[in-house]
């Protein structure tokens, strides 16, 4: 949810409050297909780092990958589980959704 806020210029108690929770599965969908954010951004600076030192390596040497050029590359975070995540924030804005109906069902809250 941060990095959606980041990538909106918004915060995430903003999201939470605006964002549905089908909006929220579509744009977990998108960013599987095209992910953005800082480790994007290092793997692209990777590649071009990558693609000058094979221009520039002897031919006995290995070629690099752009892992080489991405010092926690080797050890990254697990993949995200996204149905347990989907799961979650369906939880969470029924939650709010319940919060929101007994607030205005209940005459006596301010």
């Amino acid at each position: 949810m941060f990095r959606l806020a980041l990538a909106l210029g918004r915060t995430v108690a903003e999201l939470q409050q605006t964002l549905s929770a089908a909006e929220l599965v579509e744009w977990l969908a998108f960013y599987r297909i095209d992910p953005w954010g800082g480790y994007r951004a290092d793997l692209g600076a990777a590649m071009v780092a990558s693609t000058l030192a094979n221009v520039h390596r002897t031919a006995s040497s290995q070629p690099f990958i752009p892992d080489d050029f991405i010092p926690y590359a080797r050890h990254p975070e697990p993949p995200p589980d996204h149905a347990q995540i989907s799961a979650a924030w369906r939880e969470r804005f029924n939650l709010i959704r319940r919060s929101r109906h007994n607030e205005q069902s209940d005459p006596q809250s301010p």
